[in-house]
């Protein structure tokens, strides 16, 4: 997956692609799952981006509690 400008190789549960026509998994590749940690680097770095830009509409900005897997799980639900 791509965070910021880096690619990070997830660190949790693997993920298969399906086709689509029969519903049956793909062998390859394989797609780790992101950790709370990259859920919230991304989440803050596409928050900062969005006040930059001028295109902030977030109901709950990042803040220095959004290290907590409560605050992950809040985001990655958005």
């Amino acid at each position: 997956m791509l965070i910021g400008r880096k690619a990070v190789r997830g660190a949790e549960a693997a993920l298969h692609a399906f086709n689509p026509t029969t519903g049956t998994s793909i062998a390859e590749p394989v797609f780790g799952s992101g950790t709370a940690s990259d859920v919230n680097q991304a989440c803050e770095l596409a928050h900062k981006a969005s006040i930059r830009t001028g295109n902030c509409r977030s109901p709950c900005a990042p803040s220095s509690s959004s290290s907590s897997p409560t605050a992950s799980r809040r985001w990655a639900t958005r």
